[in-house]
């Protein structure tokens, strides 16, 4: 019980890095596709962490999978709403891994 507390406190650690640097520095696009990496990663966290009859934990991970995609899709023409939709989905996704 005690690696999976420290795995999530890291993994919060990083989430609070990578919003604090989304949001604070404006033109970066390095950030922007880490972030974006990240929430890849932890959608797919979410889609393997659940035992297979969790079918709803599963589908929020293939959202978090869809919403990181699409963020990078609409990234060169509306970057505000993309960065909401990043940061949103990795507060939402760190959310959904500590209570499912």
């Amino acid at each position: 019980m005690g690696e999976l507390l420290v795995l999530f406190i890291i993994m919060l650690f990083i989430s609070i890095l990578i919003l604090i640097g989304l949001f604070i520095i404006k033109k970066s696009n390095l950030i922007f596709y880490l972030s974006s990496i990240y929430l890849i990663l932890l959608g797919y966290l979410q889609y393997r962490s659940g035992p297979s009859n969790y079918i709803l934990g599963k589908l929020i991970g293939i959202l978090f999978i869809l919403l990181s995609i699409l963020s990078i899709l609409i990234k060169n023409k509306y970057i505000k709403i993309s960065k909401f939709i990043i940061g949103v989905s990795i507060v939402s996704s760190i959310y959904t891994l500590f209570f499912m």
